[in-house]
């Protein structure tokens, strides 16, 4: 869940840097469903 927060952090411009190990980063699938998701409450 880290992970999930860090990146949408980052998508939101706000510098927060990479997860530590053993954290992995987003997948592809898991980052576009995230973008989808957050370009909603952007809209909103």
């Amino acid at each position: 869940m880290p992970v999930v927060l860090k990146t949408a952090t980052q998508l939101l411009n706000v510098p927060v840097g990479p997860c530590r190990a053993p954290v992995q980063p987003l997948d592809a699938a898991a980052l576009e469903k995230l973008q989808n998701l957050l370009a909603v409450y952007r809209q909103a």
